[in-house]
């Protein structure tokens, strides 16, 4: 039985029929247990669709263009689950390269990596929770004026302020993509200090 190679640049099938080449569903998938006949461009997709995503620009990332869930006067919602991903994704690149002896382009993906789990883990302490949304669209409220619910976000559009909490699920997952990329951030950390005392000794 012959079986069809999707086309990520291509081929997606979305809520609202999108046909854009950037989608942060795709960099969820780059990031899930891999082969290397099933590995996808992690670094290359967000290299060719960040910027449209709006990866590095503020925290989180939109889930693709024209997304109308919670559509702000600033455009579309960001998730903060990017940041997460974004780590896990460029330290798998760090440890394919570390282990392939490319030292330096495993170095630059490792910096990216921490880049983007150092934001995570920032949204989390101000916070006080790994939230769905993050960001310009949303503020915290007073814990003090919300009985019960200290950690609702107030959506504020310019004309009228909406309630918005957070679902559990995401915080559930939110939560478990940073504890993922802190252990893999870990593992590259001793591959890197591992290779750099071998290259000592061996100069040594």
């Amino acid at each position: 039985m012959k079986f069809v190679r999707e086309d990520i640049n291509t081929d997606y099938t979305t809520p609202n029929g999108h046909k854009d080449g950037a989608d942060l569903a795709m960099l969820v998938s780059m990031i899930l247990p891999e082969t290397q006949r099933t590995a996808l461009p992690f670094a290359t997709y967000v290299e060719e669709n960040g910027t449209k995503l709006g990866i590095g620009a503020l925290p989180g990332a939109k889930r693709y263009i024209g997304d109308s869930y919670k559509l702000g006067e600033q455009g579309e919602a960001r998730w903060f689950m990017a940041d997460p991903i974004c780590a896990i994704g460029f330290l798998k690149e760090a440890k394919r390269e570390f282990i392939n002896g490319n030292s330096e382009k495993a170095k630059q993906y490792q910096q990216k990596a921490n880049a983007c789990l150092n934001e995570a883990l920032e949204i989390s302490r101000q916070y006080g929770h790994d939230p769905e949304l993050f960001p310009e669209l949303f503020i915290q409220r007073n814990p003090n004026n919300v009985k019960g619910q200290p950690h609702i976000l107030e959506r504020n559009d310019g004309t009228k302020t909406v309630a918005l909490e957070p679902l559990e699920r995401s915080l559930i997952w939110n939560s478990a993509l940073v504890m993922a990329a802190a252990t893999l951030a870990d593992s590259v950390a001793k591959i890197s200090r591992d290779t750099s005392q071998f290259g000592s000794a061996k100069a040594a």
